[in-house]
């Protein structure tokens, strides 16, 4: 047990890195649900909502215990039973997530969030107010000490905050941080307890021993690392190609092949944008690791500013998918829209191509607000073009293609589509143009014979565009993009008051 002269210092550590943990485990909590349910409202609903619904109980509870109970053993071995939940977490969250991920957006985030997370906040949350029972000797100044033990443990949430963000998860990925909060709380318990100490240290120990091992990383994984936005991977697959993952597995976000440019993806119908507006500006908004950007680089003759909110992720194209910065390249370490909103500068051709590491998009670009931003940094003749992700369930697969659509063109007079089996791809041109000038253009290309076999196929593909009437237009104000891709992915259908 801590000595009694060192008791109130001892109890004031405890609330400080209680709080710490408290703050470390939710901001670690988006990272880890995000793979699964992607960061929608939904999900930063759910998790704040749980954490903060867990904290109440413990704090309530906590007061009611101590009170009965106000004995310094009970205090850290709520500490070590919080621990034990980390550790066992740390262990199968990923199962457990990959479970709860079949529940459906709203319930499955809401039931991860509490089967992770909460059974450690009530614990934690009884920390507080069972620390100023302890030190509560004299009711005459019981308000200073809760005044100090809140202080004291608000300023460790904040310190844990800024932590998890700027160094813990960027540096050490999900799983080391929360290893280290299993070792912050283990310490914390133990140092309280004093007692056992080789029973103690053994679990230490054991902790430590399933934990240094590497993790697994999966067949033909030649590099992974984490980032501050995802877990990136790149894989080298039989066919000699390498293809960049970020968090699913499932999907692959840029692919390179040593032989050739082009790749058999919707890549190579991207090619076409700059065909039909004769372009010798482009902008790339969501890069990946490079596959389009190398395209143009090889196919024409045009600058190219591409933009990648992920620094990981272009690290991985440089080194695994032959990216190049050289005078017609200029690379962009942003987020898209604040990009474009921040640039000056007038493009041939725009395109989008950005998601969370997943199947979900930021709502922010496919709103009516940053089509606009689109159409003011198009030159007269400019193209934008976007992916839109259309999988699975046929009778649900163009729900969010229809929403994009039908507010693309609130901005746009013309827009053509290519389907393809996982994707539309949309073409919006600035100033209208007839389906039938866009394929004479496409016709009377005679650049390289590699690129042409797929400007025949692009342009024998392209379609108008149906608008429905009865689809929403989505804004800054309401953009419900999570929910339609959810929707769109489980098969559940939506109605047009939905929509609306």
């Amino acid at each position: 047990m801590i000595k009694m002269n060192n008791r109130y210092t001892g109890l004031k550590i405890t609330a400080f890195l209680s709080g710490a943990i408290i703050m470390v485990l939710e901001i670690l909590g988006f990272r880890i649900l995000a793979p699964y349910f992607g960061f929608s409202v939904y999900v930063s609903g759910s998790l704040i909502g749980t954490v903060l619904a867990a904290l109440s109980i413990g704090y309530y509870f906590g007061g009611k215990l101590a009170d009965k109970k106000p004995n310094q053993h009970l205090l850290f071995q709520l500490v070590l039973l919080a621990d034990i939940h980390v550790i066992i977490i740390s262990f199968f969250y990923a199962y457990l997530l990959r479970t709860f991920s079949s529940f459906g957006l709203i319930y499955g985030s809401i039931i991860s969030s509490v089967v992770l997370f909460a059974p450690s906040m009530i614990l934690l949350g009884m920390v507080p107010p069972y620390i100023i029972r302890l030190m509560t000797k004299d009711p005459a100044v019981v308000g200073s000490i809760a005044g100090d033990i809140t202080a004291i443990g608000t300023v460790g949430s904040i310190i844990g905050t800024f932590g998890a963000t700027f160094f813990l998860i960027p540096r050490l990925g999900s799983h080391w941080t929360l290893y280290m909060c299993s070792l912050v709380l283990l310490f914390v318990a133990v140092w309280g307890l004093a007692i056992k100490k080789k029973r103690y240290a053994a679990l230490l120990c054991l902790i430590f021993v399933f934990n240094i091992f590497p993790r697994e990383v999966g067949p033909h994984v030649i590099f992974q690392k984490e980032s501050p936005y995802n877990l990136v991977k790149v894989t080298k697959e039989p066919d000699g190609k390498h293809y960049l993952k970020l968090n699913d597995d499932m999907l692959f976000h840029s692919v390179y092949d040593p032989e050739s440019e082009i790749v058999n993806g919707y890549y190579d119908f991207m090619n076409i944008a700059p065909i039909i507006a004769d372009a010798k500006e482009i902008l790339v908004l969501g890069m990946g690791a490079g596959t389009s950007v190398k395209q143009f680089l090889h196919y024409f003759d045009a600058n190219i500013d591409a933009v990648e909110i992920d620094p990981v992720v272009i690290e991985a194209g440089k080194t695994y998918f032959g990216l190049k910065e050289n005078s017609r390249l200029h690379l962009h370490v942003e987020d898209a829209r604040p990009f474009l909103q921040n640039s000056g500068k007038l493009y041939d051709v725009i395109e989008l191509d950005v998601y969370h590491g997943g199947m979900y998009a930021p709502f922010y670009v496919l709103t009516k607000e940053f089509f606009q931003s689109v159409y003011d940094h198009l030159t007269p003749g400019g193209v934008m073009v976007i992916n839109v992700l259309s999988p699975y369930h046929p009778e649900n697969r163009l729900l969010l293609v229809n929403a994009v659509g039908k507010t693309m063109s609130t901005v746009f007079p013309s827009i053509y589509k290519i389907e393809m089996f996982l994707n539309h791809l949309l073409f919006a041109t600035r100033s209208e143009i007839d389906l039938q000038t866009i394929r004479a253009r496409l016709g009377s290309y005679k650049g390289n014979p590699e690129l042409n076999k797929t400007v025949r196929k692009a342009s024998g593909a392209l379609r108008p565009l149906s608008i429905n009437d009865y689809e929403m237009v989505m804004t800054d104000d309401r953009a419900p993009v999570a929910e339609i891709t959810y929707r769109m992915i489980s098969g559940g259908g939506m109605t047009a008051d939905e929509l609306k």
